[in-house]
């Protein structure tokens, strides 16, 4: 269901848990299956930070897909909510009223700079969505099919300089302080688009831009930012650099993506930091515990 005034809330009845999750990459199945069958996650939202994997397959396919995720989530009341990424059609996130939308309760397409917020004892506990990223290999890509323009970040929007009481942030790149801070390994992509490390590099700072603004304006209660898109785990420690020394004590988490394998990966930073402690096909951290 897509929400048309960009708030979603979550019923405090319903919701026990928020956690996130990194890429899909459009296999909606094994996300649904490691998240009910190997997470054994219940009565939670569960927020994947974009590259979903809308647009690449026929609307036919997509509502078999959904169906069968609406199945499994509706059992364990799970609530999943997608944000875009640059590896997203864009007009899956526009707010259209429309039957399909709304066949899937326990599936929520979110537009950018949506608020989720679920009511604690004393207060409402809020996350910003933010999505968009640019496609290294979108010289590569089919335009409609594969690629869509408009996949980029879109700047903060004014109104979020003031304090909204945001506990945590979801992205899909991440702010230019954050890893990956090289860009060495894209050489070879600079050289068959020449536009792609100028844009890379806007991208970062516009997301590192509204990190300052966020982070200022609720500077009483951000404590997390959480993002995808670089397909490792990332913890950013406050001592790597300036930036992020000075945004302390907010944590910065870079999540993977998911794992197609049976190999699954122990997970440092959620051992280290006791977000949530398994081996991983879906890189997952709790986000809140109520």
């Amino acid at each position: 269901m897509r929400y048309p005034n960009k708030s979603i809330v979550l019923d405090k009845n319903l919701v026990k848990y928020i956690y996130a999750v990194g890429d899909i990459h459009g296999d909606f199945l094994t996300f649904a299956d490691d998240l009910v069958n190997s997470c054994k996650v219940e009565n939670c939202c569960v927020i994947v930070c974009g590259d979903i994997g809308l647009g690449f397959y026929s609307i036919d396919r997509m509502k078999e897909f959904f169906y069968t995720m609406e199945t499994m989530f509706a059992a364990k009341n799970i609530f999943v909510i997608f944000f875009r990424g640059n590896h997203d059609d864009p007009t899956w996130f526009e707010y259209i009223e429309d039957d399909f939308a709304n066949e899937y309760p326990h599936i929520i397409i979110a537009e950018d700079f949506t608020i989720v917020e679920r009511e604690g004892d004393h207060y409402l506990y809020r996350i910003l969505l933010w999505g968009g990223a640019i496609s290294i290999d979108r010289t590569r890509r089919l335009p409609g099919h594969t690629y869509w323009s408009g996949e980029g970040v879109t700047p903060l929007p004014a109104e979020f300089a003031e304090d909204k009481e945001i506990h945590c942030v979801c992205t899909h790149s991440a702010p230019d302080f954050c890893l990956p801070i090289n860009s060495s390994n894209l050489s070879d992509w600079y050289l068959v688009d020449m536009q792609l490390e100028k844009d890379l590099k806007e991208e970062r700072e516009t997301i590192g831009k509204g990190a300052w603004t966020l982070c200022r304006a609720n500077k009483d209660t951000m404590s997390l930012w959480v993002y995808g898109h670089y397909h490792d785990a990332y913890y950013n420690n406050s001592r790597m650099n300036d930036e992020l020394a000075t945004l302390f004590p907010v944590r910065f988490i870079g999540l993977d993506m998911m794992r197609y394998n049976k190999v699954e990966v122990q997970d440092f930073n959620n051992i280290t930091y006791d977000f949530y402690n398994r081996p991983h096909k879906n890189h997952i951290i709790k986000i809140f515990e109520f």
